[in-house]
């Protein structure tokens, strides 16, 4: 069973287990129990790809009692993006969102890549993810604008 998790534009699919676990996290309320229930999502749940991106995210940032572990996070965000993948079901804007954070930030062992960030920021924007718009308006900008940082400087003897 899964249920609705609303936003300000959309209706994201998540799992039972997962609501429950985040809830619990939010409330700073039985961590341990939030987190076995968050890996049940990710092993047995509806929604795994959300479900490991969430493991994924409370390794790399920590919780109180659980030190922050960016590089064992990887494997979960890896997990997280081979879900989305293989998800038959019609994603949603959030899973868009998350795979698109995977790519800006590097989260698993593959690259940054903000071109690809993009796409699926752009894809969780069109299912009306408002996160997703503002990121993907944000890549576009920086885009537009380049980075002087990286532009090739001409001189005089360029010209």
């Amino acid at each position: 069973m899964s249920r609705e998790e609303t936003n300000s534009q959309k209706n994201y699919r998540i799992d039972k287990n997962l609501a429950l676990g985040r809830k619990l996290i939010e409330e700073g309320k039985k961590v341990d129990t939030a987190l076995k229930l968050i890996n049940k999502s990710a092993r047995n749940g509806e929604t795994k790809g959300k479900s490991y991106f969430e493991v994924g995210k409370i390794i790399r940032e920590g919780l109180p009692g659980l030190e922050p572990n960016p590089e064992e996070s990887r494997g979960y965000f890896d997990a997280a993006r081979e879900n989305f993948n293989a998800q038959e079901e019609p994603k949603d804007g959030r899973d868009y969102r998350e795979r698109g954070d995977y790519y800006y930030y590097g989260l698993g062992t593959h690259p940054a890549d903000v071109n690809q960030a993009l796409e699926f920021y752009e894809l969780g924007a069109k299912e009306g993810d408002e996160e997703s718009k503002k990121k993907a308006d944000a890549i576009r900008a920086t885009l537009k604008k380049g980075s002087s940082e990286k532009a090739p400087r001409l001189d005089e003897k360029a010209e």
